[in-house]
């Protein structure tokens, strides 16, 4: 069985839709000739947690974890420690650390903050760059396959190619520098960034993307490169991932709208907790026949609110429930237990529509066979929904039409109940096992170096 080495600083016990693809890969590509070998961050800079994914490696998948200084310099501030009897040498030690270590802090953030080339977790870069280069020997891994964003992962990667010979296959879950949610500020930063991104690609023996938009960018953009590299493979959905009896985890007869995921930036509820609130104001008696639960991160928008501050201002706490950050399992129960699962894009600038990413959150709602509610202009996603039928698609900042569909809805789920007659035949081609083997037929067709013969040989 030949080998692949997997650099993704996105992994368990780190949560959250970045790690789910990786995961499907590796569980599926033994079954098409190749073993997985995964490099990841031993200590990383992780904001939320998800152990549960760590049951769904399979226990003979070789896992290597590179240190980071990430964790060791964040904090503020020299660390304050309580010692009786200590003598003056060593407070003065311990005064000199905390300044280096404060000054190291102010490093990383200057480094991995506010510079940010090419995200904050930079400084993982010759701690995984000196693991894999001993892995891949080890083992004899005859190609590299880096996924990002985390972006540093294809830098990785490409130096792993350049040091060692090996093929370099890289995956774009989400557009680089032109995706809609780059915000570089700074002229340098983007320089430098688009530089990185160029030398990627260039490098590379083959370039994945999610979403075609990606891929004929990169072909627009990249004229030099051989056009037949560029490939696109999908997110997908995974049917073991669904539980075949899902608990109910709503209050009966309440028409229940769930979503789950990432909200931020551009990713706002505003205007449909707007068309919620108008369509509670004309049928008062709705608001306690209605509720809206959102799980997962929940950040700043692009006004600089968070759904916190929408919900306050009107007066939403009755009919709306956010539960935060959850694991994976958590998250699809209440996917399970949605009359309509909302996906919000929101508004993208329309040169940006061709490479704004299709959520993998999509396809896990597309697989519940619950109706799909989702505010999105043109583009991947909208595309999606309408291929497969699993729902409506709505400009996202036109109220009354949300109101209206949302009271079209609520009025199907008291007289007949809703139901979506989704397209298998579409559906069959987003299977991650199938989308795997995409995958293994591009490792197929990688050069590989040749064997040496004698001992030593690679």
């Amino acid at each position: 069985m030949r080998r692949v080495l997997i650099v993704a600083y996105p992994f368990p016990p780190e949560g959250g839709a970045s790690v789910k693809r990786t995961l499907k890969f590796i569980k599926y590509l033994p079954e098409l000739g190749w073993e997985p070998i995964v490099l990841t961050v031993k200590n990383g800079n992780h904001r939320d947690h998800d152990l549960s994914l760590l049951k769904m490696i399979n226990r003979n998948v070789r896992i290597y974890r590179a240190f980071t200084p990430e964790t060791l310099l964040k904090g503020d501030g020299q660390r304050k420690e309580k010692v009786v009897g200590v003598d003056q040498q060593k407070e003065k030690v311990s005064r000199t650390r905390g300044a280096v270590k404060k000054m190291w802090r102010a490093a990383y953030h200057l480094i991995g903050d506010y510079v940010g080339i090419p995200d904050a977790h930079i400084l993982w870069l010759p701690y995984a760059f000196l693991k894999g280069i001993q892995i891949i020997f080890k083992f004899k891994c005859v190609v590299i396959y880096a996924t990002g964003p985390t972006f540093t992962d294809h830098v990785v990667g490409l130096l792993l190619k350049k040091a060692t010979g090996r093929s370099l296959v890289v995956d774009f879950r989400d557009a680089w520098v032109a995706n809609p949610s780059y915000r570089a500020n700074r002229k340098l930063k983007r320089k430098v960034e688009g530089l990185l991104e160029k030398r990627v690609i260039l490098g590379a023996d083959v370039v994945v993307s999610t979403t075609s938009g990606i891929s004929e960018d990169f072909k627009r953009r990249y004229p030099q490169a051989n056009p037949d590299k560029f490939i696109t493979i999908t997110n997908g959905f995974d049917p073991e991932d669904f539980p075949s009896s899902p608990k109910d985890r709503r209050e009966k007869g309440r028409f229940r709208i769930v979503h789950t995921g990432i909200l931020a930036f551009e990713r706002s509820p505003k205007f449909f907790l707007q068309a919620l609130r108008k369509m509670i104001d004309e049928q008062p008696g709705l608001e306690g026949e209605i509720e809206v639960v959102f799980v997962g991160k929940n950040l700043r928008f692009d006004d600089n609110k968070e759904i916190e501050d929408y919900i306050n201002e009107m007066n939403l706490w009755k009919a709306v429930q956010v539960k935060g950050f959850m694991s994976r399992a958590e998250s699809l129960v209440y996917q399970q237990s949605a009359d309509v699962l909302l996906l919000i894009i929101g508004i993208v600038p329309e040169e940006f529509l061709q490479t704004y990413g299709l959520s993998g959150k999509a396809f896990d709602y597309a697989i519940s066979g619950k109706p799909v509610l989702a505010l999105a202009q043109d583009g991947a996603t909208a595309e999606f929904v309408k291929k497969t039928n699993i729902g409506i698609v709505i400009p996202p900042d036109n109220v009354d039409m949300i109101k209206n569909t949302l009271k079209e809805f609520y009025h199907v789920f008291k007289s007949k109940g809703l139901i979506v007659k989704r397209k298998e035949e579409q559906m069959e081609k987003y299977n991650l096992r199938f989308l795997t083997g995409e995958l293994a037929r591009d490792f197929d067709v990688c050069p590989f170096p040749q064997r040496k013969r004698g001992k030593g040989g690679a």
